[in-house]
């Protein structure tokens, strides 16, 4: 096995589920703030055309 591939493993064997968990986690709540912050824009925008 080639030296980068075995350092790849061994930082992906190190990278465990509680981080991968952890940025989705944060990761999804970034993407729903941001959903709720458009949502907000778009219905202000909505009120100001009525």
């Amino acid at each position: 096995m080639p030296m980068e591939e075995l350092a790849a493993a061994s930082s992906v064997s190190s990278f465990t589920c509680l981080d991968t968990l952890y940025c989705y986690a944060v990761l999804r709540k970034a993407d729903l703030s941001l959903r709720f912050e458009q949502r907000t824009m778009r219905m202000a925008a909505w009120v100001d055309d009525h």
